[in-house]
């Protein structure tokens, strides 16, 4: 439990993204990378884990929640494009992370907490990117 399965379900949603009819996911990868390596592997998701946090002295329950980071990056070329498709992208990820069967993370999880979202443009050596970061805290109880 914990940062291995919770890691490996969103990254189970994001390939589901990826592999859909129509998506535009080049890439998906189970850790932070500054880049895919080609210009082919854009845009490309990451899942990273941002840390934990315990309930002190719940002994009962034994809750921690863990905070993970989905990184989407496209390369801006023509950027009315880059826009259009990042957030139709967006809107294809945030549907897929709602979706009733995932409310658990295939029961990994006891609550998944409501999305935070972040855009911004980061330059690189040769165009700027555009950057979707989702942060996704989730709720987990451990038996001792």
């Amino acid at each position: 439990m914990g940062f291995v399965n919770i890691a490996s379900e969103i990254f189970d949603i994001l390939t589901t993204v990826k592999n859909a009819g129509g998506s535009q996911l080049a890439e998906v990868y189970n850790f932070d990378v500054a880049g895919p390596g080609s210009d082919t592997g854009y845009p490309y998701a990451c899942v990273s884990n941002l840390g934990a946090i315990e309930d002190p002295l719940d002994s009962a329950n034994n809750k921690a929640l863990y905070t993970f980071l989905v990184r989407v990056v496209d390369v801006a070329k023509d950027k009315t494009l880059t826009e259009t498709r990042m957030r139709s992208l967006a809107d294809t990820i945030l549907v897929e992370l709602r979706k009733r069967g995932n409310a658990t993370f295939g029961g990994v999880a006891d609550k998944v907490f409501p999305f935070k979202t972040t855009w911004k443009w980061e330059t690189g050596d040769k165009v700027p990117a555009r950057v979707l970061e989702i942060e996704i805290i989730v709720q987990q109880s451990h038996s001792i």
